[in-house]
């Protein structure tokens, strides 16, 4: 016989062999790999017939397989449990900073809008874009819609007035407006009142879309996993609140952090406002052999001989291999994306932690730039922005004029009779002017004629109204560069909002608007905004600090907690940043721990920090009805004339004169006293009697503003204070300050030390000389007055002198 006929004969005596075999189990007491599949078991398969496993490598690193022994089970082969997963949702992504936990987003008013991304496998996708909505009472279901567009392709129109409960929508969106990895996704609402028209009946206009159950649901994926499939996985845990799965078998994170904090930061940025978090496991799930033959192993039979993966199932996973570990590594790429044999994306890292692995830092920055890169291309302008998004097309440089649409804001058109929209724009952190200077913003726009009387259009600095424009007369026509000056000292460095809120009564208010709804208010994005020039000056505060905090810089010794793991490490990079020098250092304290806080410059008692931290919320309650004050006449009392036994005498009346007189001057010196000699301690304990929190941080030394302090409430989550603190340093309000309280409420409230004083950070010349010290004279006016006195005293006894000098004698 030839070579080739004793080759086929072997291969089939070798197929008997293994066919006849039985299934192989792991050699641990009791043990066995359970082996999960991407689909379903058929039922109707016999019980002892083999189990087909999907085509897809099970992300099983070699070196934990070298480890794994087997033995053969004495009777039959052993039942493999296999776990069916679900359709992929991918969800939409929200620009907006979202903490975990929070799904709905809330669309307000009559005409809103809201831009999300959304990304899908590499392929030609196909499935259902599913949209779980729910609106107000208010809103007229008949004449109210949401038309969703897809990268900038109108895909489909649904009727508003879905309530709790109610089956989301679904539609079928071509397969050729879908692209592999980002996609855009903007849904435009058109809400109407049931019975009245104006900016009151606006407000009461809302549909709730809820983000985690609401996407597009992908049934079918490609059998080659991609970059596009990973951060599809990554975006659906992100907004389900699930932990990405962090796979260590090795215990190599320690040693390759680096790397791990390049992914997680690049993650962060790919899923928009959402925090990523994620959860370690050491290894593959292992359940306990059946006590009987054949019998599948129960729930109660499980044992946690390696550690147990996160809560659910997540998606996505990250799985370590220790590079060079096995001679089989040799020759696989160091950096891949899989799909295991449970159904989730994998990005298998295989890293060395004696060396940098600068080549898998590359190639992860390459993999995730050609993703986004090549999106942009196909839907330009993908990256959604609303207005409060801070980003590197948000900043600003001062001393001249800036386009509104550099900023983001292009021209926008509204039919609303309540119109709102905000544009951050973001200055210099080392910008600050104190002195009057003037800020510019020439603003083009335009609006309807004939619009009701009281019809007007609000702008806004940081929350001030800097002017209100009534929109009367000049209907119908374009008015350019309309200057609207406010003053410079509204502004901040970092992140300040810009603020336009139109306010058109219904026309007649008492119905429900019409059906022919015409634009009423056009604002170009020609208009520009100039901010003067400012030498390089900023006060210390924690609003600075807070932007330079990054995750690597923390010391959690004394927060009650163990040191940080791995996976919390990638939580924090999520939401603060990747760790670098010259970031702030912040260390976490526990309410416990208050006596080793170092109070630097103040001398008011950690006590009051504690009360802040343990004390109950501060509930507002309504004012008692009148009945329940017993004796008390009420305000508005329908008796006319004073009441009997309500007049004071004479004598008391003088005195109450005289007292409210010495009041009105004690407090005119004491409010002097305060400006001259501040009492920054009586201040922070009168402000922190009146707050009550979950969180306070504090910058108490003014010789290092770089440090940072954080005292943590009894049962709050340093996680959770992280993600506010990021939220809160990409808007205007985050911590500032030298102390803020995070409310109950999820809102920083700060307050501030007087005595601070602004620092100039360039030299001083005589090109600057007037503007630093127009700043100094702002930030003390009492104290550059009493310089300018004494300069002044000093002249006048020079003049003094030199007259007596140079008198003659008669």
């Amino acid at each position: 016989m030839t070579l080739r006929s004793h080759t086929i004969i072997f291969a089939a005596l070798a197929a008997c062999t293994l066919a006849a075999a039985p299934a192989m189990a792991p050699a641990e007491e009791g043990g066995m790999i359970r082996i999960p599949d991407l689909t379903a078991v058929d039922e109707t398969a016999p019980a002892s017939g083999n189990i087909d496993v999907v085509a897809g490598e099970m992300d099983l690193p070699s070196a934990a397989a070298a480890r794994m022994q087997f033995h053969r089970p004495a009777n039959g082969p052993v039942p493999v449990a296999v776990e069916a997963r679900e359709p992929i949702l991918s969800p939409l992504l929200s620009p907006m900073p979202i903490l975990p936990g929070q799904t709905r987003l809330r669309l307000q008013g009559e005409f809103p809008e809201a831009e999300f991304t959304l990304f899908l496998p590499q392929g030609t996708p196909r499935g259902q874009l599913v949209l779980d909505h729910e609106s107000g009472v208010d809103v007229l279901p008949d004449r109210s819609s949401m038309e969703v567009f897809v990268n900038d392709v109108s895909v489909g129109t649904f009727p508003l007035g879905k309530s709790s409960g109610d089956a989301p929508d679904s539609l079928a969106v071509p397969s050729n407006v879908w692209l592999p990895g980002a996609n855009r996704v903007r849904i435009a609402l058109s809400q109407v009142h049931r019975i009245y028209c104006g900016p009151e009946a606006a407000f009461d206009l809302w549909t709730d879309l809820d983000l985690a159950t609401s996407g597009a649901l992908i049934d079918e994926r490609p059998m080659i996993s991609g970059s596009a499939d990973f951060v599809a996985a990554v975006a659906s845990d992100a907004v389900a609140g699930r932990a990405i799965e962090l796979r260590d078998p090795g215990g190599i994170a320690e040693g390759v952090a680096a790397t791990l904090d390049i992914a997680a930061y690049r993650l962060g940025r790919m899923v928009g406002g959402h925090t990523l978090r994620y959860a370690e496991s050491s290894g593959w799930p292992v359940v306990a052999a059946p006590a009987e033959d054949d019998a599948p192993a129960s729930a109660e039979d499980t044992t946690d001989e390696v550690e147990a993966a996160p809560e659910g199932p997540s998606h996505a996973r990250i799985t370590l291999i220790h590079r060079g570990a096995l001679a089989i590594d040799d020759g696989r790429p160091d950096m891949e994306f899989r799909r295991a044999g449970d159904g989730a994306e994998v990005l298998v890292l295989r890293l060395d932690p004696q060396s940098s692995n600068q080549h898998v830092d590359a190639a992860l920055g390459v993999a995730f730039d050609e993703l986004m890169a090549h999106a942009r291309e196909e839907a330009p302008g993908l990256s959604p922005t609303s207005g409060l998004s801070v980003g590197a097309g948000t900043l600003m440089r001062p001393g001249g004029p800036v386009r509104l649409s550099d900023l983001g804001m292009q021209t926008i058109r509204t039919s609303s009779h309540y119109f709102h929209r905000s544009q951050v724009f973001t200055l210099p952190r080392d910008w600050l002017i104190l002195t009057a200077q003037k800020a510019v913003l020439h603003l083009d726009y335009a609006y309807a004629r004939k619009l009701p009387n009281e019809a007007k259009l609000l702008i806004k600095v940081n929350g001030e109204t800097v002017r209100l424009l009534p929109l009367v007369d000049e209907g119908g026509v374009l008015i350019e560069q309309f200057p609207v000056k406010f003053a410079a000292n509204l502004l901040r460095e970092g992140p300040n909002l810009l603020q336009f809120e139109a306010l058109i009564p219904g026309a007649p208010s008492d119905f429900a608007c019409p059906e022919n709804a015409f634009p009423k208010l056009e604002i170009r994005g020609s208009t520009t905004l100039a901010v003067p020039a400012s030498p390089r000056m900023r006060v210390p505060d924690l609003r600075g600090a807070t932007a330079a905090l990054r995750a690597g810089n923390l010391d959690l010794a004394s927060s009650g907690a163990a040191d940080l793991s791995m996976a919390d490490r990638l939580s924090l990079v999520t939401a603060l940043g990747m760790p670098s020098e010259g970031a702030a250092h912040l260390t976490v304290l526990s309410a416990d721990a208050l006596p080793r806080l170092p109070m630097g410059d103040y001398s008011f008692s950690p006590l009051a920090l504690r009360d802040v931290l343990t004390k109950s919320p501060i509930v507002e309650l309504p004012p008692p009805a009148y009945d329940a004050r017993i004796g008390e006449v009420p305000d508005d009392s329908p008796f006319i004339g004073p009441v009997a036994g309500s007049e004071p005498p004479r004598t008391a009346r003088l005195a109450g004169l005289f007292g409210q007189a010495v009041g009105t001057v004690a407090a005119n010196v004491a409010a002097v006293q305060a400006r001259l000699l501040p009492d920054a301690d009586a201040d922070a304990d009168a402000w922190l009697d009146a707050q009550r929190g979950q969180a306070i941080l504090l910058q108490l030394d003014v010789a290092r503003p770089d440090r940072l302090w954080l005292v943590l409430g009894p049962r709050t989550d340093f996680a959770h204070v992280a993600a506010r603190l990021a939220a809160g340093r990409r808007s205007i309000a985050g911590p500032n300050g030298q102390m803020a309280v995070l409310g109950h409420d999820d809102t920083w409230r700060s307050w501030a030390d007087s005595r601070r004083m602004p620092e100039l950070r360039e030299r001083l010349t005589l090109a600057n000389f007037r503007q630093v010290a127009g700043n100094y004279a702002s930030w003390r006016p009492l104290y550059f007055t009493a310089a300018l006195f004494g300069v002044a005293l000093v002249f006048a006894a020079l003049a003094l002198r030199l007259v007596v000098l140079t008198r003659r004698p008669d």
